[in-house]
């Protein structure tokens, strides 16, 4: 028997956005249903996070807030060149969802 939705844990954190609560599809690694995990090692010149070791920063964002904010112009596609060859720069769109 297929468990359900609702008999799945939830997820460490909610939607950063709006707070929801998620369900946990991997129960304990963070793969949230209906919604994407981000995640950053860093950023210079960030004065927030930037550790420099292999630590990272992880949030939800549920579906419905990706698709508000994508509707309103927040959301870019970032997209690399095949290969990623060396020096390669990517390009950027905004995505809307369909």
């Amino acid at each position: 028997m297929n468990a359900k939705r609702h008999d799945y844990p939830d997820t460490m954190i909610p939607c950063f956005r709006c707070g929801k609560p998620l369900k946990d599809w991997s129960a304990g690694n963070n793969q949230p249903f209906d919604a994407l995990e981000f995640s950053s090692y860093g950023h210079y010149p960030s004065s927030l996070f930037d550790p420099g070791d292999a630590s990272e920063l992880v949030v939800n964002l549920c579906d419905d807030c990706i698709r508000a904010g994508a509707t309103q112009g927040r959301v870019l596609r970032r997209t690399w060149p095949e290969g990623r060859p060396r020096g390669a720069m990517p390009s950027y769109e905004p995505w809307r969802p369909k």
